[in-house]
């Protein structure tokens, strides 16, 4: 009955976020059930206010959260930048090419970093509580990730006169998750590799002792 609610409900392919919509909904109406009765009137309240839940929650308008069977095949920035694109040579019809004469030098990545969409399954929340992803049957969730090709090696570029590291920093994803030892699951922000970023310090000067003088 669930599922069937479901599908009469959504009837989006499983795109970015149809997959995230579709678990919105079914969490939300698992809740309902379980708390309430049908003959309730918060029940009723509650399924009125469904399309409101939706609509505010934090899971469905991110990029990088995908929800399905398996993970997709595109790259989230990709698309986004195939939009900015548009829209910006849109824009550009109405200037002369010379706007855009400014020299441009071939770029590197100061640290060498990889990404991929990732089934996590195990991390932790706001409050470093460890955490279990709920991957649910069709309902799986995946995470497009950025880490560290060569984690701890220096960096590209980096004046010798510093020390420096690359390092791979965590970010924070809206996803539905359980705290270990909980048997409740909830919507919340988790830990997800996020970024390879460049650690840098001063190398510390050896001073040399002064000559005594007699």
């Amino acid at each position: 009955m669930l599922n069937h609610l479901i599908s009469d409900f959504v009837a989006t392919p499983d795109t970015i976020n149809g997959g995230v919509l579709k678990l919105i909904i079914k969490t939300y109406i698992e809740d309902l059930i379980a708390t309430t009765s049908a003959e309730d009137e918060l029940f009723k309240n509650k399924l009125l206010a469904l399309g409101d839940h939706i609509l505010t929650h934090p899971a469905l308008y991110q990029k990088n959260l995908y929800v399905g069977n398996a993970p997709p095949s595109y790259h989230p920035d990709e698309i986004e930048s195939r939009k900015a694109m548009v829209y910006t040579n849109s824009k550009l019809k109405r200037f002369h090419e010379s706007a855009n004469t400014t020299n441009q030098f071939p770029s590197e990545e100061v640290c060498t970093t990889t990404h991929q969409w990732e089934q996590l399954n195990q991390t932790h929340d706001l409050y470093n509580n460890p955490v279990d992803i709920q991957q649910l049957e069709g309902f799986q969730q995946f995470v497009f990730t950025y880490k560290c090709v060569s984690p701890k090696v220096p960096c590209l570029g980096i004046s010798p006169i510093y020390h420096s590291e690359c390092t791979e920093r965590l970010g924070w994803m809206y996803m539905y998750y359980k705290k270990q030892g909980s048997d409740e699951a909830q919507w919340g922000f988790v830990a997800s590799p996020h970024h390879c970023a460049c650690k840098i310090q001063p190398i510390a000067k050896t001073v040399s002792p002064s000559p005594s003088i007699e």
